[in-house]
């Protein structure tokens, strides 16, 4: 009657051990689960077809650049042309120029389009546009990465990791709590 809700020996080892466990356990598939989901599934390529923006550079403050609507951009990867009869394909550092926020394909990777002849178009003998693109609508193609199917499963997985984690933080808080019990008992006796 006088031991009611107090630890023996064999009781708090036993706590200890399971608890110790449980920690491993949890600890091991976090680490393990987490070193190797990033990587596991390949990316998916992808092709922007006639994405559409106008530049207009009239103005000394006007801006005369653009980011691209897809992120997972890859690296000369993309075709651009005036959206004119007949259709004029403009030439990369010659008439605008693509900086890169970030590395090629990678999924945060942004796309800058500078235009650089921004110039008024003038016509040529044939009624056609001559060099200049300013205020005139382009169509850019390229190509851009995004996650799998199979990658987008990645997340759920990341979820269950951080779970498991949390289970082996609260095993150690559970751990501390019968180590500390046990000492205070021990003391009472």
């Amino acid at each position: 009657m006088n031991k009611k809700g107090q630890v023996d020996v064999k009781e708090m080892a036993m706590t200890l051990i399971i608890a110790g466990v449980v920690f491993i356990v949890l600890l091991l598939v976090f680490s393990s689960v987490s070193n190797s989901a990033d990587g596991l599934f390949d990316l998916d390529a992808n092709k922007k077809t006639d994405e559409t923006f106008t530049l207009t550079a009239d103005a000394p403050n006007s801006d005369n650049s653009t980011l691209l609507a897809e992120s997972g951009y890859v690296e000369d990867s993309e075709s651009v042309v005036n959206n004119s009869v007949p259709h004029v394909k403009l030439v990369r550092d010659i008439d605008y120029v693509i900086t890169l926020i970030g590395a090629s394909g990678l999924l945060d990777t942004r796309a800058n389009f500078t235009l650089l002849n921004v110039s008024n178009g003038t016509s040529n003998n044939d009624g056609g546009v001559g060099n200049g693109f300013n205020a005139s609508e382009l169509l850019i193609n390229y190509t851009f990465n995004s996650k799998s199917e199979a990658g987008l499963s990645v997340d759920v997985i990341e979820t269950t990791v951080l779970d498991s984690f949390s289970l082996a933080v609260i095993s150690l808080i559970v751990l501390a709590a019968v180590a500390i019990l046990a000492i205070l008992f021990r003391l009472g006796t």
